[in-house]
């Protein structure tokens, strides 16, 4: 069974950790009470109360959909080491949050739940820019990439950065070029 680091320190580097990823984390217990949240979870869940038609400042309820389908279901085989996993997505205009959650525990132990959410949006952009560094694009052929990277059309991108489909293409193909040479 795993525990959590128990002196003050220990628990300060659990905590600065957590705070620290670029992932939101929520943890959960079996019966629903949220045990830990960092920064980047709470933000992300003031997004999607913000699209959401009720008014709250609770959790949004495609997470605690998610987390109350792992609560419920309970399976006596499962194990820690083989922990009940599901995953998710929500696309929303302007919002593109990926959902993984794993419970963790079986019917004699104590379960919990351990949801992470990861920004699309920004980890794809991220990668972009890596990748932009790494095959040294231009500023506009980096702006290029990274719309494509969030898998916009053609003619989205060039209606976005006010250039012709032709000259996207065209920064396209120079992109391949370099990632060619340079990879």
């Amino acid at each position: 069974m795993y525990t959590l680091l128990k002196s003050p320190s220990e628990t300060w580097l659990n905590q600065n950790l957590l705070e620290n990823l670029i992932d939101g984390i929520l943890l959960f217990s079996s019966n629903g009470n949220c045990l830990f949240i960092n920064e980047k979870a709470q933000q992300i869940c003031r997004q999607l109360n913000n699209y959401s038609s009720r008014l709250t400042t609770s959790m949004p309820i495609e997470i605690l959909r998610i987390q109350r389908a792992l609560a419920d279901s309970k399976n006596a085989t499962e194990t820690l080491t083989s922990p009940m996993m599901l995953n998710s997505e929500i696309k929303l205009p302007g919002l593109w949050i990926r959902i993984r959650a794993q419970r963790y525990g079986n019917i004699n132990e104590p379960t919990c739940i351990l949801i992470m959410l990861e920004d699309q949006i920004q980890t794809l952009s991220q990668l972009a820019a890596n990748e932009a560094e790494k095959y040294e694009l231009s500023d506009r052929e980096t702006e290029v990439w990274q719309l494509k990277r969030l898998g916009y059309p053609l003619a989205e991108i060039a209606k976005k950065l006010y250039i012709s489909i032709n000259t996207v293409k065209r920064h396209i193909k120079h992109i391949n070029v370099k990632q060619l040479t340079n990879g």
